[in-house]
């Protein structure tokens, strides 16, 4: 019984490591896109969050003309909506790198 509340407890905290990791993410992608778009942080609204693997440095979001490390960076896609805009922007976050992405996949 006691074996079991020990894997029940790392499970648990696995998920909270993970919880944490996305809150990280959404607070540096709501930081990066207010600046991007000089707002107020405020002013921004989580609309949704997803965990995503890249598959390159350039967190899917390649610029022309640019080449990209070949390395798997695990992160989120966060997608944000800004007060009186009826646009959504995405934001993809790996770590404490932080791209604001228009629709086509391009900074």
């Amino acid at each position: 019984m006691l074996g079991m509340f020990i894997l029940m407890a790392g499970i648990t905290s696995a998920g909270a490591g993970q919880d944490d990791a996305e809150a990280e993410a959404v607070r540096l992608a709501t930081r990066t896109l207010s600046e991007h778009l000089d707002v107020d942080e405020q002013s921004v609204r989580l609309d949704d969050v997803v965990a995503v693997d890249w598959p390159d440095s350039s967190l899917g979001c390649p610029e022309p003309g640019r080449s990209y490390a070949p390395i798997i960076l695990s992160g989120y896609r966060v997608t944000l909506a800004v007060n009186d805009d009826e646009r959504t922007h995405r934001v993809h976050v790996a770590g404490t790198q932080a791209v604001v992405c228009d629709r086509s996949g391009n900074r």
